[in-house]
C-alpha cells in the first residue's frame, strides 16, 4: 500500500477523530477522576472546606487540562500534598505551581509520542485545544495543497509533504516525457498504474472507514443500550425495593394490629377475672356475714335460753323455799297448839312474840323476797346489758372487719385501675413513639430517595452534556473531514481530468523524468512487486531503478 493511501487517513483520524471514539473513554476518564479526588477528600478533605474546595479544583484542572499518564498522577499527588501541608495556601499559588508544573508532564508526553511515532503530533493537548488543531490542521492542509501544485519536481523530504506527492507526480505529468520502458499488450504507463493503485487504496481505505464508523456506532449503540438496561434494571430494582418495603409495613402493621388485638382480648380477660373475682369475694363475704349472723343469733337464743332457764330455776328453787317455810311454819303452828294447851299463859306472852316474830320474820321473809326480786332483776339488767355489750361489740368487730375488708378491697381495685391505666399510658406512648420512630424513617426514606433522584438527575444531565458535546465535536470533525475529502476528491478529479486531456491531446506516452522517478521510486517498486506478471515488468523495473539511480 502508499503511504499516501494508509498512513495519511489513519494518522489523521487518530490524531482529531480518536478523543471521540467511544463514550467508554470518557465514561473512564470520569471515573478515574472521581476516584482519584474521592481518595484525596477521604485523605484531605475533611481538614477545611478550603482546603477541599481547592483539591477539587487541582483534580478538575488536571483532568481537563493535561493528558493523563503515570507522570502528571503524581505531579497532582505533590501538589495536593503541598496544599495539604499549607491550608493557607491560595487560589492564585495553586494556579502558578499548577503553569510551572505544568511543562515537565507535556515534555514527557512529546518524548513518548516522538519515541513512538515521530511523525505524528503531539497527544497530549487537552480537550479544548482540540477544535484549534482541527482549524490548523484544515487550513495547513489547504496551503500544502496549494504549495504541491507550485513545487513540481522537487524532491519530498520526510513523511508529513508524503501526502502531496501525488499532486506533484500528476503535475508533473503535463511534460508528458517519453516512458523508459514499454510493456508490451498494454497501453498504461507507470502514472496509469500508481492513479490506479491509489485510486485502488482510497477505496479501501473508504471502506475501512466506513467499517470503523459503523463499528464505532455500534459500540456507541451498544453502550447506550447497556445503560438504558442498566437504568431500566436499577428502576425495576427501586420499585421491587419499594414494594418490599411496603409490603413490609403492610406485615408490620398487621402485626401491631394483631398484637393491638391480643393486649386488648387480654385486657378483657383480666377485667372479666377481676369482676369474676370481685364477685366471688363479695358472695363469699356475704355468706360470711350471713354465717356470722346465724352464729350470733345461736349464740344469742343460747343465752337467752341459758337465762330463761335460770330464771326458771331460781323460781323452782323460791317455790320450793316458800313451800319448805310454809311447812316450817305450818309446823310451827302445830308445835305451837301442840304447846298452847301446855303453856296457855305463856301462850299469849309466846303468841305475841310468835306473832311479833312471825311478822318479824314475815318482814324478813319480804325482805328477803324483795332482796331476791330486786337481786334477780339486777341480774337480769346486768346479763340484759352484757347481751346488748356483746352484741354490739361483735357487731361492731363485723362491721369494722366488713369496713376494712371493702376499704382493702376498694383500695385493691383502685390500684389495679391505676396499674391499668399506667399500663395503658405506657402502651399508648410506646405506641406514640414507634409511629414517630416509623414517620422519621418514612421522611428519611423518602428523603434519602429525593436526594438520590436529584443525583441521578444531575448525573444524567453531565453525562447528557458530555453526549451533547461529543456530539457537536463529532459532527463538526465529520463535517471537516468530509469537507477535506471532498476537497481532496476534487483535487484528485481536477488532476484526472486534466491527464485525460492531456492524453487525448498527445499522440505519444508520456515518461516519468528523472526527478519523478527518483521521488516515486518506493512506490513503482511496491506496484511492480505486487503485480502478478513478474517477468514482463522485470526489464521496466530495471531500467526504470537505473534511471533512478
Amino acid at each position: 500500500m502508499s503511504r499516501y493511501g494508509v498512513e495519511t487517513v489513519i494518522d489523521f483520524s487518530s490524531s482529531l477523530y480518536r478523543p471521540y471514539k467511544t463514550t467508554e473513554a470518557v465514561s473512564q476518564r470520569e471515573q478515574l477522576k472521581n476516584m482519584v479526588l474521592k481518595k484525596y477528600m477521604d485523605l484531605y478533605g475533611k481538614k477545611s472546606s478550603k482546603l477541599a474546595d481547592e483539591i477539587q479544583k487541582e483534580v478538575n484542572y488536571y483532568f481537563y487540562n493535561q493528558h493523563v499518564n503515570e507522570a502528571g498522577i503524581r505531579i497532582l499527588k505533590q501538589r495536593i500534598e503541598n496544599l495539604a501541608s499549607n491550608p493557607a495556601f491560595g487560589a492564585t499559588q495553586i494556579k502558578k505551581q499548577a503553569n510551572t508544573a505544568l511543562p515537565p508532564v507535556r515534555q514527557s508526553t512529546a518524548e513518548a509520542n516522538k519515541q513512538t511515532a515521530p511523525n505524528k503530533q503531539d497527544q497530549s493537548q487537552n480537550d479544548d485545544n482540540l477544535s484549534r488543531r482541527s482549524n490548523a490542521r484544515s487550513s495547513h492542509s489547504q496551503q500544502l495543497a496549494n504549495a504541491g501544485l507550485k513545487i513540481l519536481g522537487q524532491r519530498s523530504q520526510g513523511n508529513q509533504n508524503y501526502e502531496f506527492d501525488q499532486v506533484s507526480m500528476s503535475s508533473s505529468s503535463s511534460r508528458k516525457p517519453k516512458s523508459v520502458y514499454y510493456l508490451e499488450g498494454r497501453e498504461e504507463d507507470e502514472w496509469a498504474q500508481l492513479v490506479k493503485f491509489d485510486a485502488s487504496m482510497f477505496q479501501k481505505e473508504q471502506e475501512m472507514l466506513r467499517q470503523r464508523q459503523q463499528l464505532i456506532k455500534q459500540r456507541l449503540k451498544e453502550e447506550l443500550d447497556k445503560q438504558l438496561q442498566e437504568k431500566q434494571n436499577k428502576v425495576e430494582k427501586e420499585k421491587q425495593d419499594h414494594y418490599e418495603y411496603i409490603r413490609f409495613q403492610d406485615e408490620l402493621i398487621k402485626l401491631q394490629d394483631e398484637a393491638e388485638k391480643k393486649k386488648e382480648i387480654e385486657k378483657q380477660n383480666r377485667l372479666q377475672n377481676e369482676k369474676a373475682m370481685r364477685e366471688k369475694q363479695k358472695y363469699e363475704i356475704k355468706i360470711k356475714r350471713r354465717q356470722e349472723r346465724i352464729r350470733e343469733k345461736e349464740l344469742d337464743d343460747a343465752m337467752i335460753n341459758r337465762i330463761i332457764k335460770e330464771q326458771q330455776d331460781e323460781e323452782i328453787n323460791r317455790q320450793k323455799r316458800k313451800e319448805k317455810e310454809r311447812e316450817r311454819q305450818n309446823q310451827m303452828l302445830i308445835e305451837n297448839q301442840i304447846n298452847k294447851q301446855k303453856q296457855e299463859e305463856e301462850l299469849v306472852k309466846e303468841k305475841k312474840e310468835d306473832i311479833f316474830l312471825q311478822n318479824q320474820y314475815a318482814k324478813l321473809l319480804d325482805d328477803q323476797e324483795e332482796f331476791r326480786e330486786r337481786e334477780k332483776k339486777e341480774r337480769f339488767d346486768k346479763i340484759q346489758k352484757l347481751t346488748k355489750k356483746f352484741e354490739n361489740t361483735i357487731q361492731k368487730d363485723i362491721k369494722e372487719q366488713i369496713r376494712q375488708e371493702d376499704e382493702k378491697m376498694l383500695q385493691h381495685i383502685l390500684d389495679t385501675n391505676k396499674k391499668i391505666e399506667q399500663e395503658d399510658n405506657e402502651r399508648k406512648q410506646k405506641v406514640k413513639d414507634q409511629k414517630v420512630f416509623i414517620k422519621q424513617f418514612l421522611d428519611q426514606q423518602i428523603q434519602e430517595k429525593h436526594n438520590r433522584q436529584i443525583e441521578e438527575e444531575k448525573l444524567n444531565k453531565q453525562q447528557a452534556e458530555i453526549w451533547q458535546k461529543d456530539r457537536e465535536h463529532f459532527l463538526d470533525h465529520e463535517d471537516k473531514k468530509k469537507k477535506y475529502i471532498q476537497d481532496v476528491n476534487k483535487q484528485h478529479q481536477k488532476i484526472l481530468v486534466d491527464q485525460i486531456k492531456q492524453k487525448d491531446d498527445l499522440t505519444f506516452k508520456g515518461k516519468m523524468s528523472i526527478e519523478e522517478l527518483k521521488q516515486n521510486k518506493d512506490r513503482i517498486q511496491r506496484i511492480l512487486d505486487q503485480s502478478p506478471d513478474q517477468a514482463s515488468y522485470k526489464h521496466a523495473k530495471e531500467n526504470s531503478l537505473k534511471r533512478s539511480m
